[in-house]
C-alpha cells in the first residue's frame, strides 16, 4: 500500500523552508519518491544519524551510486524519482532531491492510516481480536498511554481519542502491543491547543477575587457603621461629629448670651429715659 500526502516541513538543509511530500508505504513493498524539481545531473541524499548521506547522482551515461547497494534496491526513474524496492522500517526518514525534502514513512503491513488536521479531534480504533476487553494504547515515543492530558481511552469500546491533535502526535499507535493505526497529522489553521484547565483556573481565580472584593467592601461598611454607632470615652464625641454640628454647639451659647446682655442694656436705658 502506498499513500501520498502534502505537509509543510521545516528543512534546514540549504537553510530554507520547503514543502515536502510524505510517502507512506507498507513494509516489503516498493516506494517511489518523486523529485520536486528534477534537473539534469540531480542528486538524491538522505539523513542518517543526523548527517546527510548521498545515495545517487543522475548522470548522462548512467547513474552514479554513492553508497553500497548489494541488493540493488535503489534506482532512478526517467523523471528522476527515487525507486526503492523491498522497503523496511529502517528506510523511513527524510530524503532530498537537489536539496528539496521528501518524507518516507514505512509502516507494518495491514496497518490502518488515519489523517488528521492539526488542532482537530481524532478517534483511533483498535482492530478486533480475541484479546482482553481492556486495551492498552502505546506509541514508541510516549510508551503506554495512561491518563496523559489530551488523551482519552473509552471504557466502552476501547477507542483512543486525542482531543486536540498536534504535529508531534504523528506516528504509529499500538493497541495491546500490536500495530493498530498510523496517524499522519497535517498542518492546519489552528496551530496551538489550549488546555481546558487554564480556562477553569482563570475562572476560579476571577471568582475568588470577586468574593474577596465583596468581603472587603462589606468589612469596610461594617467598620463605618460601628464607628458611627459607638461613642468614645472622655467626651470626645465632637471629634467624630460633622463640622456643622460642631460649629452649632460652640456658637449657639455665645449668641444666646449676647441677646441677653443686649436685652438688659436696652431695658436699663429705657428705664433712665
Amino acid at each position: 500500500m502506498r499513500r501520498r500526502t502534502k505537509v509543510g516541513l521545516s528543512a534546514f538543509m540549504l537553510f530554507c523552508h520547503v514543502a515536502a511530500e510524505v510517502i507512506i508505504v507498507e513494509e516489503k513493498a516498493w516506494a517511489s519518491l518523486p523529485c520536486p524539481h528534477p534537473v539534469r545531473g540531480g542528486i538524491w541524499s538522505r539523513v542518517v544519524d543526523g548527517k546527510e548521506v548521498n545515495i545517487l547522482t543522475a548522470g548522462g551515461d548512467g547513474d552514479i551510486k554513492h553508497m553500497k547497494d548489494p541488493h540493488k534496491r535503489y534506482s532512478l526513474h526517467a523523471d528522476k524519482s527515487l525507486y526503492i524496492i523491498r522497503v523496511t522500517t529502517s528506510d523511513s526518514g527524510r530524503y532530498f532531491c537537489n536539496g528539496e525534502a521528501v518524507e518516507l514513512m514505512v509502516i507494518p503491513p495491514g496497518t490502518a492510516v488515519r489523517e488528521a488536521e492539526e488542532g482537530t479531534r481524532v478517534t483511533l480504533t483498535c482492530p478486533p481480536d480475541d484479546g482482553p476487553q481492556t486495551k492498552t494504547w502505546s506509541t514508541a515515543h510516549t510508551g503506554a498511554i495512561t491518563g496523559q492530558q489530551g488523551f482519552h481511552v473509552s471504557p466502552a469500546d476501547q477507542t483512543l481519542t486525542i482531543t486536540c491533535v498536534e504535529m508531534n502526535h504523528s506516528g504509529l499507535y499500538n493497541c495491546d502491543g500490536k500495530p493498530a493505526v498510523y496517524l499522519h497529522v497535517t498542518k492546519g489553521k489552528t496551530t496551538t491547543c489550549k488546555p481546558k484547565t487554564s480556562v477553569t483556573t482563570d475562572t476560579t481565580t476571577t471568582k475568588k477575587k470577586g468574593r474577596n472584593k465583596n468581603k472587603t467592601t462589606t468589612s469596610r461598611r461594617q467598620e463605618t457603621r460601628t464607628s458611627a454607632a459607638s461613642t468614645p470615652e472622655g467626651g470626645d464625641t465632637m471629634r467624630d461629629s460633622p463640622p456643622g454640628l460642631v460649629l452649632g454647639t460652640v456658637f449657639f451659647p455665645c449668641f444666646l448670651i449676647i441677646i441677653i446682655i443686649a436685652g438688659v442694656v436696652y431695658f436699663f436705658l429705657k428705664t433712665k429715659a
